[in-house]
């Protein structure tokens, strides 16, 4: 009995482990991705996305749902998003992808483009990095097309024309 208690005390811990990043820096609470507006019809909104694969989004503005909804996104999307992070070594870019950050985003950059902001709650702390499309960032490109498909964003954010 003692011994079958033991395993379903273990089991009960393992199943409360969630995902984190490399490098040990901690446990990922919540990953937030935000679009700020463009000069044009981009779509202007926010999604937080939490273990469990649920999804907060507040569509404000040219989204094809308007203010706050909630839901689910397909099974594993949020480990995923998790697995993003690591590939494009999120913690280690700067906060600042922007054309006022010279360093990070050497001229000539393409105008009217929108700001992408990604935000991630660690148990330890939180990073956010704030990006131009303008501004050449493999990294951060790569990691915002990700969250967009597990977002499912051609359906869930984008206006149907």
């Amino acid at each position: 009995m003692r011994a079958f208690l033991i395993a379903v005390a273990a089991f009960a811990i393992a199943s409360c482990a969630t995902t984190t990043d490399s490098g040990g820096s901690g446990e990922v609470r919540s990953i937030t991705m935000e679009d700020e507006p463009c000069f044009g019809f981009c779509p202007v909104y926010r999604i937080t996305l939490t273990p469990g694969d649920a999804y907060v989004l507040d569509g404000q503005r040219h989204t094809a749902t308007q203010g706050i909804s909630e839901g689910q996104l397909q099974t594993g999307a949020f480990a995923a998003a998790v697995q993003a992070l690591e590939t494009a070594n999120f913690r280690s870019l700067p906060e600042d992808l922007t054309y006022n950050n010279p360093a990070a985003c050497p001229g000539p950059q393409i105008s009217d483009m929108p700001h992408t902001r990604v935000t991630v709650e660690y148990s330890n702390g939180t990073h956010s990095v704030h990006h131009y499309h303008g501004c050449s960032s493999p990294d951060m490109r790569g990691l915002r097309e990700t969250l967009r498909g597990l977002v499912e964003y051609d359906t869930r954010i984008r206006p149907q024309n």
